[in-house]
């Protein structure tokens, strides 16, 4: 059996690596990550390095050399291109988890602020079965029918609100007109 991989945002119970690189396989094989390559290795780095215990070494440089294959002179501070392609990322997993994702048991979140990706399992308590709840989830309760919508509305409300910082940030390139 794989290693059990510990949350940090979630009181659900953790995943295997096993199953979270079952579930990264799907992922890649998505609509949502099918036509960008790109998208592909940066997630795959991202969750293969945390599961071999060095998500702490997951920074902007690391990202760029290993896993967007730029040159060892790279500099993050004057090249943004890990965190455009760490906001497509989130915007990707968003799509991925409001479509085709949306009934899966693992979730694979890369919050802002970090590079470090988080494992979950929706709509399973830290303290019950998962081989027992398995069956349950496949007919959710009303409240845990609520509970996943709401976490389907906050990864909406993010991409709107980075949305609105990049057309922010691009009207104020612009001096301020359309």
């Amino acid at each position: 059996m794989g290693q059990m991989i510990a949350t940090q945002r979630h009181s659900s119970a953790a995943a295997t690596s096993r199953e979270i690189r079952a579930h990264l396989h799907r992922i890649a094989k998505s609509a949502a990550f099918r036509g960008s390559l790109r998208l592909t290795r940066f997630l795959t780095f991202v969750v293969e390095t945390t599961l071999a215990g060095n998500g702490h070494t997951l920074k902007a440089y690391t990202i760029a050399v290993e896993a967007l294959r730029r040159r060892d002179d790279f500099d993050p501070q004057t090249n943004p291109i890990v965190r455009v392609e760490a906001w497509r990322l989130r915007h990707a997993l968003a799509r991925y988890y409001s479509g085709e994702g949306r009934d899966d048991l693992i979730v694979i979140d890369v919050p802002r602020g970090s590079y470090v990706p988080v494992f979950c399992r929706r709509g399973v308590p830290a303290n019950v079965d998962v081989k027992a709840t398995a069956a349950a989830h496949e007919a959710p309760s009303t409240v845990q029918t609520v509970v996943d919508r709401l976490g389907q509305l906050r990864r909406h409300l993010a991409l709107l609100e980075a949305e609105i910082q990049t057309a922010a940030s691009l009207l104020e390139r612009r001096g301020g007109t359309l």
